[in-house]
């Protein structure tokens, strides 16, 4: 009997009068089947590698590294490879089967191979943001914190990289701002500020998170953007403080000049998760469609604000 081949409650039916310590027995021999005609079957190679943004650019000699620390596992239908909340220790590359990925009850998404998951807790070294669930028989390949960090110290470019890439994704999570917050925001007239404001604003936000110690501003530097922080905490790095934390809204002080510049050293104390507005977006967006008399208006403001 192929055991390996078997559905879980397949398996289930057949050891079901067995002892209990002998039911174990038989999954885990079909478990160790499975993983052995992995190699064979549904090898790990380049291809499922390179399928994800965060290693699609890695030269062949360190994707070879990675498939080298790379260790086969199964799961049954059913069977929990993630917990959300929990330590990641390990990365892992979908070869057969397939996953839900949810928080709570609210599905995600739905992973088929070639697909790569657990590399956020891993990167970045925090609690798992997820739960993954297998929905069928699924093989992948895991590989160690431990393993992936003797590679990324041997590529640090590569591992920037892929941290980059990677701090996208887990980005693209962050709850959307609500159209109070936007409304309260004091860039426009409060007459132009509507619902409709709000959400032609919100099209063109984008999620951004920094880390413990990221520098978010330099001293100097243009300012093309404004940053509503969800939550986190920023502080500057010279004497008066500026400390922003949720709800704030980073460079609102320099939006009125005509070419801002950034007049503080901005450093993240604790993760900082925001939503990015680029400024020429703003700019454009809002000065199309407008009436001449709207825009008049828009200016004098402005003009008001710059003298405060």
């Amino acid at each position: 009997c192929r055991l390996w081949a078997c559905k879980s409650y397949k398996i289930q039916l057949i050891s079901a009068r067995l002892p209990t310590a002998l039911q174990n027995k038989v999954r885990e021999s079909a478990h160790e089947t499975r993983r052995q005609n992995m190699k064979r079957l549904f090898p790990l190679n380049a291809r499922i590698v390179q399928a994800s943004p965060a290693f699609a650019h890695w030269p062949l000699d360190v994707v070879d590294s990675i498939i080298a620390a790379a260790v086969p596992l199964t799961f049954s239908d059913g069977d929990m490879i993630v917990e959300e909340g929990t330590p990641g220790h390990m990365l892992f590359f979908l070869s057969r089967g397939k996953v839900r990925m949810h928080r709570a009850s609210a599905t995600l998404a739905v992973l088929e191979p070639p697909a790569l998951f657990g590399e956020v807790s891993v990167l970045f070294v925090e609690p798992r943001w997820a739960s993954v669930q297998a929905v069928a028989n699924t093989d992948v390949w895991g590989v160690t914190k431990q393993d992936l960090w003797h590679i990324f110290m041997a590529n640090p470019e590569q591992f920037l990289q892929a941290k980059e890439i990677t701090n996208f994704k887990r980005a693209r999570w962050l709850p959307p701002l609500t159209p109070q917050a936007l409304l309260a925001v004091d860039v426009l007239p409060p007459s132009i500020r509507t619902e409709t404001y709000a959400k032609r604003l919100a099209m063109h936000l984008r999620p951004h998170i920094w880390d413990t110690s990221d520098v978010v501003l330099t001293q100097g530097q243009a300012l093309d953007c404004l940053i509503f922080v969800q939550s986190g905490r920023a502080e500057s790095m010279a004497q008066p403080k500026h400390v922003y934390e949720a709800g704030d809204t980073i460079g609102l002080e320099e939006w009125f000049l005509e070419d801002p510049v950034c007049t503080l050293t901005l450093k993240v104390t604790a993760r900082l998760d925001c939503w990015v507005l680029p400024r020429g977006v703003f700019m454009v967006t809002f000065s199309s469609g407008l009436s001449t008399f709207a825009q008049d208006a828009i200016q004098k403001w402005y003009a008001d604000k710059l003298v405060e």
